[in-house]
């Protein structure tokens, strides 16, 4: 009976143990990001999109002892230290490298097929936005300037298979993935790449804005605005500004 559904009535929710994070997440300074469901940060290069999602994989880890992350990996720019400096142990994680959209969907089916709705894991996926499609590196590799025209088609069905188990398995998936300026009228308009299939299948999409953080004349770090650009659970669009300091 829908009223009594697990799905809605046993909803759970992650302290990040940052406020700020919270509130962008589920409204209420100690609650966080929802368990089940997709995630994603998007922006362009150098906008702490990486470290954001760190912060919510440490979360998830400190709340169960046995809790383990399945980290699909594409652009290896997070080494071990990386994960240290955001309180993750690097030994409860497990590192899969992909190449394409189509190694990360067949792998994240896999993994999603065989879990059990008790077992605590949280997916990280960094980023599809640099990931090719096989016909990109089959075309590359023959020498062909073709456009690729399965790259949008292949991911947007990556985003059909999970998020059905995202929910029924109890798994939280965090997607780092880029943004592009396209042209609307007489302004740009900020786009996330690859298609609408991660716009339609995410919970929660932050993109993120940057600008100098200073002491007096010096650069002390960066103010970091989360944008809700979509979420369930906040108004969308709201700003929540985080200041991370050197």
């Amino acid at each position: 009976v829908l009223a009594d559904s697990t799905f809605f009535t046993e909803r759970e929710y992650v302290d990040t143990g940052i406020p700020a994070m919270n509130i962008a997440f589920s409204g209420d300074v100690r609650q966080g990001f929802y368990e089940h469901g997709l995630t994603t940060f998007a922006a362009d290069s150098k906008h702490y999109k990486t470290n954001f999602a760190l912060h919510m994989v440490a979360a998830y880890l400190r709340k169960y002892d046995d809790g383990v992350c399945l980290f699909f990996d594409s652009e290896f720019g997070a080494p071990p230290d990386y994960f240290k400096s955001a309180g993750v142990d690097p030994s409860r994680v497990a590192h899969i490298p992909i190449t394409s959209i189509e190694e990360l969907r067949t792998e994240c089916a896999n993994q999603l097929e065989a879990l059990k709705p008790e077992e605590h894991v949280i997916i990280l996926v960094d980023s599809v936005g640099n990931l090719a499609s096989k016909k990109e590196v089959a075309d590359a590799l023959e020498g062909s300037e073709k456009a690729d025209m399965t790259r949008a088609k292949t991911l947007k069905s990556f985003y059909r298979i999970v998020t059905p188990y995202l929910e029924i398995k109890r798994v939280p998936m965090v997607v780092v993935n880029h943004t592009y300026s396209e042209q609307v009228g007489m302004y740009p308009k900020e786009i996330m790449s690859g298609g609408k299939g991660g716009m339609l299948a995410a919970n929660t999409v932050f993109f993120i804005s940057k600008a100098k953080h200073k002491e007096g004349d010096e650069l002390d770090g960066f103010r970091f605005t989360l944008i809700s650009e979509k979420s369930r659970f906040v108004r969308e669009q709201a700003r929540i500004p985080i200041t991370v300091s050197y």
